[in-house]
């Protein structure tokens, strides 16, 4: 008896394998099969067959150990006219860090226009029917200890002494909606999420280890807000806080083209101010409101006066049309006496 030979379906398989595995074996680089011999796979990068191959597009081991004040520790190290990440060490000083991987490149004269955005790291992503939330990078920083403080991300924006007028910017969000779109009220240039726990610190600190300061905590540009910087949205009842250190004056100020108001700490308590914040227009005490100009009250017929009962005892207003201008008579109208109406607890009457 023969051999036994194989159905037609498995021997045209066989041949295409065997088609593929010679077509793949050509196609390689000359080196490949000695360097995959000669050294092992990477475990912090298994699909680079090995660090000779990966130095071919500028990836290598960086520095194994850090120097502080001089170099990160870093695995892997990429850079492209400029030198490599670990190198930036320097910026924390004392303190010795660590990465896994880095990406370092320069951009000189003869790269970019003006206004031309230039990184050594792009992340895109398209969404073209997911139902899920398309994000272009995320990081998760993952905290097991309480040791250390745990950041999302941290931005630094340095230079170089003695530059003159330089701009850093920390980081821009852009939202650029395309031709013909409309905003879902679910827009945000920035969404903040708490989860789980109410956290006793702030939402937003303003702070830093540094001994420069901001000339402005909180600026919005002119045109570039529709209605207005809001604080506290209708409905909120806790509306909007200053706070201020402790020994300084000036606990916080509002401020347009034509009022200021500044609420203090000490002895004022509320102050409105001048155009200019410069003199007191009306000072709340603790105790007692001083005025510092003439004070207009507001005017009334008899008949439209406010209710005057117990909760409204103190109030006053002014009378166009009152009946009598005897001191402490009832304020009545019909008549054509101007005067200062006092709610005693049950009644307005002539003062």
């Amino acid at each position: 008896m023969g051999r036994p030979v194989a159905p037609r379906s498995q021997r045209d398989l066989a041949v295409k394998q065997f088609f593929f595995l010679v077509t793949a074996l050509l196609l390689l680089p000359a080196d490949a099969c000695s360097q995959s011999q000669q050294q092992p796979r990477d475990p912090l990068m298994p699909n680079q067959p090995s660090l000779q191959m990966a130095s071919k597009v500028g990836l290598s081991h960086g520095p194994t150990s850090p120097k502080a004040g001089r170099t990160l520790q870093m695995d892997w190290d990429w850079n492209n006219g400029s030198n490599p990440a670990s190198t930036f060490g320097w910026l924390w000083g004392a303190q010795a860090g660590y990465g896994g991987i880095g990406l370092a490149r320069s951009f000189g004269p003869s790269i970019g226009v003006p206004g031309a955005p230039l990184a050594p790291l792009w992340a895109a992503v398209t969404n073209t029917g997911t139902a899920g939330d398309s994000i272009a990078a995320m990081s998760i920083s993952y905290a097991k200890s309480n040791t250390g403080e745990n950041f999302g991300g941290n931005d630094i924006v340095t230079s170089d002494n003695s530059l003159g007028t330089i701009t850093l910017i920390g980081r821009e969000i852009d939202l650029q909606p395309g031709a013909g779109n409309r905003m879902s009220g679910a827009s945000n240039g920035l969404i903040l999420n708490m989860w789980h726990l109410n956290n006793p610190a702030s939402a937003i600190s303003i702070a830093g280890p540094g001994r420069g300061k901001w000339s402005y905590g909180l600026q919005c540009a002119s045109g570039a807000i529709s209605n207005a910087c809001v604080v506290a949205p209708p409905g909120v009842g806790a509306g909007m806080e200053l706070q201020g250190s402790a020994g300084h004056s000036n606990a916080g100020s509002l401020y347009n083209s034509s009022d200021f108001v500044t609420i203090n700490s000490g002895a004022n308590g509320f102050a409105v101010k001048d155009q200019l914040g410069i003199s007191n227009r009306l000072v709340v005490l603790d105790s007692s409101v001083r005025v510092g100009v003439a004070l207009q009250l507001p005017k009334y017929a008899a008949a439209s006066l406010p209710t005057c009962n117990s909760r409204a005892e103190g109030t006053v207003a002014g009378v166009s049309d009152a009946a009598s201008a005897t001191f402490n008579a009832a304020v009545r109208g019909g008549g054509s006496n101007h005067v200062l109406a006092y709610c005693n607890g049950t009644g307005w009457t002539v003062h």
